[in-house]
């Protein structure tokens, strides 16, 4: 089965479609998309290259370049391994925290966790730029989300183009 990344007639809203489908539904605006009239961004045999085709036509939309303040260290630019991340991952930095904390303000503040859900991924966009899975995951800890349902969370925000991922590992809210 392959895949197409496809713009939906009613938003634009760039989805993944199962190509051998002639039907899909936008995830935002609920448009039936005649996927033999779509216009096709991309085909693909595998849904991780469709999902990041997707960011990448949401980056686009968004005004093309993401920018992200580079947190890497050198070897983790390079792709090289370091003993941080044999440990498990390092706390994050007191500035860090604070950017996560401000990005929750709101979302402490309603009761659904649906929209505590979205609103964590807008406040982490608004903060940080981008944010990471590990951004992710420490925000919805603080939120008392185990770190399964906050994967599960994430994946879904990605699947409903509510998030964007740019670039491998890294998100945007995009709505």
């Amino acid at each position: 089965m392959g895949y197409l990344v496809v713009g939906c007639s009613g938003c634009g809203t760039p989805r993944v479609a199962e190509a051998d489908k002639s039907t899909a539904q936008c995830p935002r605006c609920g448009t039936t998309i005649q996927l033999d009239k779509a216009r096709i961004h991309a085909r693909t045999d595998e849904l991780a290259k469709a999902q990041d085709a997707v960011g990448q036509v949401n980056a686009q939309r968004a005004g093309g370049e993401l920018v992200r303040p580079d947190r890497s260290t050198p070897a983790e630019a390079a792709g090289e391994e370091t003993d941080e991340a044999d440990e498990g991952g390092v706390e994050p930095s007191p500035s860090a925290r604070d950017d996560i904390d401000r990005a929750l303000a709101q979302a402490r503040e309603v009761s659904s966790e649906r929209m505590r859900v979205r609103l964590t991924a807008e406040g982490l966009t608004q903060q940080l730029g981008t944010f990471t899975e590990e951004d992710w995951l420490a925000a919805m800890d603080r939120l008392d989300v185990s770190e399964p349902r906050a994967r599960e969370h994430l994946q879904r925000l990605s699947l409903r183009s509510i998030v964007a991922e740019p670039e491998h590992g890294t998100y945007r809210y995009i709505e």
